[in-house]
């Protein structure tokens, strides 16, 4: 019997706060995919704004050789426009994307299992991406800032003028630092369901060659007639 001939009840153990609602097949169900599609819409429309904004500003600093006070305006009319992420949000979802692995687990729970650390991958992909964009833009605006300051200030040694940009722009350092530590833990979650999904695929392919040698029988679980909801149970042997 092939592992995807098995019909999957969603009875795995997750670990933490209640998970997004699921369907049999461990995918999400309509409300949430719904919810999904209204804040991928709010997102389109926010970097529908942000691209406008780019747009105005390259022509009106295009070839201009900028002072200081350009390359503020610059930056700060970038960031400004960033489409806003909910950090407090995106932490309690990605704290609910936990899978228990069983032990030995039958194929019931192993198909349930594998759909739900691929659904919970698919979606923290969507976040990766929101998150290293906006980190990417604000440090790539920062390091703009300090090296302009570097190249108009008076002070007289590095350290200095590095100071010296501290103090002009703190807040653009901290609002730095937040997305820095969002984005740390959106890849430790990442690399934590890459290393679920490894395991339950080596639970698969170890469960498959148990069938081979006959250390796994089917059943048909309780309530079930049709031959297609049969799973594998360990045998009497």
């Amino acid at each position: 019997m092939k592992l995807t001939d098995v019909t999957v009840k969603n009875d795995v153990k997750v670990t933490g706060s209640a998970p997004p609602p699921q369907d049999d097949f461990g995918v999400f169900d309509d409300a949430t995919k719904k919810a999904a599609k209204a804040k991928k819409a709010a997102a389109n429309a926010q970097q529908a704004g942000y691209t406008q904004v780019t747009a105005d500003l390259h022509e009106k600093y295009d070839g201009k050789r900028c002072a200081i006070d350009d390359v503020e305006d610059i930056a700060n009319q970038t960031i400004a426009a960033l489409p806003r992420l909910d950090a407090d949000a995106i932490r309690a979802e990605i704290d609910n994307m936990t899978v228990d692995v069983q032990e030995e687990p039958t194929t019931t729970q192993l198909a349930a299992a594998m759909a739900e650390v691929q659904a919970y991958k698919d979606r923290i992909c969507a976040i990766a991406n929101q998150v290293e964009r906006e980190y990417m833009i604000r440090k790539r605006t920062l390091d703009m800032l300090f090296d302009a300051n570097q190249a108009v200030s008076s002070a007289s040694s590095a350290d200095k003028r590095k100071g010296e940009a501290q103090l002009r722009w703190p807040m653009l350092q901290m609002d730095l630092v937040n997305i820095e530590v969002l984005r740390l833990e959106v890849n430790n979650v990442v690399n934590t369901l890459r290393a679920k999904g490894d395991m339950l695929s080596r639970q698969a392919s170890i469960l498959q060659m148990q069938v081979q040698l006959g250390e796994y029988r089917r059943t048909v679980p309780q309530g079930y007639s049709d031959v297609k909801a049969e799973e594998m149970s360990w045998a009497d042997v």
